[in-house]
């Protein structure tokens, strides 16, 4: 393949997903080229390049407040930010310098400028990835280290205790209905199960260990939480 996408919930705004009132939110739909969500990610997934997939991401008439994290199979990437009112748009890509070294994008249910001083709901659990993967490294980058990064279930010491809303820096958090890591270089047919999980039952969040060391990871390529 050329990319791979996946989709966060923004969850900010009036009424959260579509950032606007509903009736508001009937009057946008029934406008020529509105789309929501999954429409936009439909349709992008028709097209060919990863280029062509951002200039969609980062134009088309989307309603609903989202994150789009998109990935290049040439090792571009880019997070699109979508505020729920058809117009404006955040693009964050890979190669810059700031929030988080140039050659990862960690994406969660926050906006990427919103540091983690702020206390704002999963700062912890965005900052708990960045160091897993700094501390590994891109050249330990694979499916096998992020897959065993983002089944991180044990509180981070200092914020175990944060639980409204939720965001104990645990990367498997309860809510988890599914995991995959993707790779938008791999010529599979279908997911690899290796790289996936369906929950049956809820994650359960367990307490920080004894020693609250960084656990190291060996292997990695590039993956979205």
């Amino acid at each position: 393949g050329s990319f791979s996408l996946s989709v966060n919930a923004r969850s900010q705004g009036i009424l959260t997903e579509h950032n606007t009132s509903f009736p508001e939110l009937l009057r946008r739909l029934n406008a020529e080229d509105s789309l929501l969500m999954g429409e936009v990610g439909e349709r992008v997934m028709e097209l060919q390049t990863f280029a062509e997939a951002l200039t969609a991401l980062s134009s088309s008439n989307v309603l609903s407040s989202s994150y789009y994290i998109l990935g290049g199979a040439d090792g571009r990437g880019a997070i699109v930010t979508r505020f729920g009112n058809a117009s404006s748009v955040d693009v964050w890509p890979l190669g810059i310098e700031g929030e988080q070294p140039s050659w990862m994008r960690v994406q969660t249910n926050v906006d990427h400028w919103v540091s983690l001083d702020s206390g704002a709901y999963a700062t912890q659990r965005r900052q708990r990835m960045v160091d897993l993967l700094t501390a590994a490294g891109p050249a330990a980058v694979s499916r096998e280290s992020l897959l065993s990064m983002y089944l991180t279930d044990q509180a981070k010491k200092g914020a175990e205790n944060r639980t409204q809303p939720e965001d104990t820096g645990v990367i498997l958090r309860p809510t988890t209905i599914a995991t995959i890591v993707f790779d938008p270089s791999s010529r599979e047919q279908a997911p690899d199960p290796r790289y996936w999980r369906i929950w049956s039952s809820s994650p359960k969040i367990r307490p920080p260990a004894a020693s609250d060391r960084m656990d190291t990871f060996a292997g990695t390529s590039g993956a979205t939480v």
